[in-house]
């Protein structure tokens, strides 16, 4: 028996995606984001805790009106797309660049979301971005609320624990889905 590399997430939505993600294997509550983010795909948090504050932030947005769900899933990460790591950043640069340079296109001013969404797309250098199925990063929520478990400074220089990074995956293709199931809170 294979054993893959894997991590619990957490996703919300309104219920009725949520309950169509937990039914259909092949189904993703897909996101055409093209901003600061990891561009399309079905959105995750890497805890519980992420996903409702996410589902607060839906509930203040939508005046209460929709239902909302938290459903959480594994996913494989054997073959991620790992932005938190500094070397496939610079990688990822340089493919960009590459592109840009080929394409005749400018390579400055272009969001995060759209240059990956143009990677994952264009002909001569998907062959390199289809391999992977996830993608993650670090994101930075000021507004984090404090523990008192330990002190941080947002703000601070100093090199410590802190609440504040949150890490994001993004999933490009169902296949890297399993064990899905509705958060009852």
């Amino acid at each position: 028996m294979e054993i893959r590399e894997n991590i619990k997430v957490y996703h919300c939505n309104d219920k009725q995606r949520c309950e169509k993600f937990l039914k259909e294997d092949n189904y993703l509550i897909w996101s055409e984001e093209d901003g600061i983010w990891l561009g399309s795909g079905m959105y995750f948090w890497d805890n519980l805790a992420n996903a409702q504050y996410w589902k607060g932030q839906k509930k203040r947005k939508t005046n209460n009106r929709k239902p909302l769900s938290i459903v959480s899933a594994h996913i494989y990460i054997d073959n991620l797309l790992d932005l938190s790591d500094i070397n496939t950043c610079n990688v990822v640069d340089d493919i960009w660049e590459a592109y840009c340079k080929t394409s005749k296109k400018p390579s400055q001013g272009v969001k995060l979301g759209e240059k990956l969404n143009i990677l994952f797309k264009d002909e001569d250098f998907k062959k390199y971005f289809s391999k992977y199925t996830v993608i993650r990063i670090i994101g930075k929520y000021n507004y984090t609320p404090e523990t008192s478990l330990f002190y941080y400074d947002i703000k601070s220089n100093r090199i410590e624990p802190i609440l504040s990074a949150k890490y994001i995956y993004n999933v490009k293709n169902s296949n890297c889905i399993f064990n899905k199931e509705l958060i009852r809170e």
